[in-house]
């Protein structure tokens, strides 16, 4: 489908022309699930805008949304672009220090907010500049100092037409988006309406095959930027969304909402791995091996296809069987129309894309950069190479440095970060560099060597990719999160945190926010399942000690970003302690067995 559109307003009015009864959106209230169709979506976004602009809000405005995933929000996405201003995505689960950091940095002249609660995030004095602040839920306190106005307020004043709020233009703002914050500060990056619409269209071509109309899930928060680009194929293509609040209730929303296209993190597809096996071991000996052997069978089937073998009779009659046996009811747990997966922003171990190839559910690795608002490269249907994150998408120029760092141009990528006139991001020639290590195979699929910022250098001159290792350890059902150290010591060694077979890591639902407190394993079967993972990896990359938290990593304590990636240097120093006793112990064992602490 031909996206000829570059502004975001224009998109969403050709959509609600061509198909306006079709349904935008599916949401949950009132204990079920209600649809809006495209018209009304529209009408609704051209009042809101309307409402935002007789309040105050002005071409270039900056407004902040502070909000889970809902139809509100996208009611706000819309409306404020619509009317000219910029959208300022705000992580509901971050903590307050950083939104406060982030809200000051942004200019926000608007803030929405949820509800009182992440209203309290922000200091009445940063909330007493504002031209406006609005509440999508719950009344407002009548004590507060700052007056704010109910979400409803604003949806019952119209009078303005869609000619007259659409006053963006292809090279205004849209949207500033904020970087994670692994290495320091978050960093904002601003991206024009015709760079998002261009983003749209790369998605859209890379995966033709998804049908007219197709349906997907949105559980990442909307300050996710992917998944907002993810939102807006959907009404360029006119597909549904399907908008799920809560996090940990998306496998409940899944066999409503039959997705064609699943959209999550690596963590996510870990845990649904290992909560299949976890039920195929509820089987039985006798079931649980014929469960196993229909898996085997979709394995061979599976690998035979990726190589490009022909497929024997024989393998095709068992592979039909075991589809219709077993493998079909497999994929039920993604709701049972699911064609393909994405996932992204870390390693994918690859018995992970293995398993879920064998059962029919592929899942592509995709990569991308706060950045550069096109997908970098993408694994997909007919053009998949696991270890690799695909090809690179034809919007974007990329070559290596003499370093082997990956360099990237293009009229995606940002042009330098918000507020900030540093230009040491770009070579000469105009290359933004990307602080990835790269290889670029000779059919052009692209394989990520690791973070230029993380790799450990020890002090016997190796230099090692951490993120290999951690995904290798985190194939135990007993971790959690792994997270590999050793910059300036002769070995490495690692931070973990546990999970049991029959808590988070196993349900597919774990918190994904701060991680409540769950049950500790058997601290025996721990250790010896770690071991058998790290015999896997080579000498120099075997950490020789462990540290094990007692707890899970949470966003509160500064230990992970709101998007869930380890922040290194904040457990490094936190845990300087322990770390500097694990080495000495290290330094003191008689015999070559890892060592293990405990740690708080």
């Amino acid at each position: 489908m031909a996206i000829s559109e570059e502004t975001v307003p224009a998109l969403l009015r050709a959509r609600a022309q061509e198909s306006p009864n079709a349904v935008a959106f599916a949401y949950e209230s009132d204990g079920g699930w209600q649809e809006i169709q495209w018209h009304e979506f529209l009408r609704q976004v051209e009042t809101l805008a309307f409402a935002l602009r007789s309040r105050g809000l002005k071409a270039g405005d900056h407004v902040g949304i502070l909000a889970p995933t809902s139809l509100a929000w996208e009611l706000v996405h819309h409306a404020v672009l619509s009317a000219g201003g910029v959208v300022v995505g705000l992580e509901p689960h971050d903590i307050a220090e950083r939104l406060q950091t982030i809200a000051e940095h942004a200019d926000l002249s608007i803030l929405v907010a949820g509800d009182k609660d992440l209203l309290k995030k922000l200091s009445a004095s940063f909330l007493a500049r504002m031209k406006l602040v609005v509440l999508l839920e719950g009344p407002p306190d009548e004590t507060d100092v700052v007056k704010v106005v109910p979400f409803r307020a604003l949806l019952g004043k119209t009078g303005e037409t869609a000619s007259e709020t659409a006053t963006a233009a292809p090279n205004a703002a849209a949207t500033l988006i904020y970087t994670s914050g692994t290495t320091g500060q978050p960093k904002g990056i601003l991206y024009r309406h015709a760079q998002v619409t261009l983003a749209v269209r790369a998605i859209t071509e890379a995966y033709p095959s998804l049908p007219v109309g197709a349906r997907l899930v949105c559980w990442l928060p909307l300050s996710n930027l992917f998944q907002r680009i993810m939102n807006l194929a959907a009404v360029a293509t006119g597909g549904t969304v399907f908008l799920v609040s809560n996090p940990l209730a998306v496998l409940k929303a899944l066999p409503h909402a039959r997705p064609d296209v699943f959209i999550g993190v690596p963590r996510f597809f870990e845990k649904l791995h290992a909560g299949i096996v976890q039920e195929i071991e509820k089987k039985g000996p006798l079931l649980g091996k014929a469960l196993r052997a229909a898996i085997a069978i979709g394995d061979k089937f599976a690998r035979t296809c990726r190589e490009e073998r022909p497929v024997s009779p024989a393998l095709r009659v068992a592979h039909f069987s075991a589809d219709k046996l077993v493998l079909r009811r497999l994929r039920q747990a993604m709701g049972g129309q699911v064609q393909f997966m994405v996932t992204g922003s870390a390693p994918t171990p690859r018995r992970l894309l293995e398993f879920f190839d064998a059962i029919g559910l592929p899942l592509y690795e995709a990569y991308g950069l706060s950045e550069n608002i096109v997908p970098m490269a993408l694994n997909r249907p007919g053009l998949s190479r696991h270890g690799t994150v695909g090809t690179p998408l034809p919007e974007n120029s990329l070559m290596l440095d003499e370093d082997g760092e990956l360099l990237v141009k293009g009229a995606g990528v940002f042009a330098g970060y918000h507020r900030d006139s540093r230009t040491d991001m770009f070579n000469a020639e105009g290359y933004y560099k990307t602080g990835d290590y790269a290889s670029i195979e000779s059919d052009r699929f692209l394989r990520l060597l690791g973070r230029k910022s993380e790799i450990i250098k020890t002090s016997t001159g190796r230099r090692i990719a951490p993120a290999g290792i951690e995904a290798k350890l985190e194939l135990s059902p007993y971790v959690e999160r792994a997270m590999a150290l050793g910059s300036g010591r002769k070995c490495l060694t690692a931070v973990l945190t546990l999970s049991t077979p029959t808590s988070a890591k196993t349900t597919g639902t774990g918190n994904p926010v701060s991680g409540a407190d769950h049950p500790a394993p058997s601290e025996a079967a721990a250790i010896d399942s770690v071991a058998v993972f790290a015999r896997e990896l080579a000498e120099h990359e075997r950490p020789a000690g462990y540290i094990v938290l007692r707890r899970p990593l949470s966003i509160e304590a500064g230990e992970l970003t709101p998007n869930l990636k380890i922040k290194r240097k904040a457990i490094e120093d936190k845990f300087a302690e322990q770390i500097d006793a694990l080495y000495d112990l290290i330094e003191r064992r008689r015999e070559a067995e890892p060592v293990f602490i405990r740690a708080e």
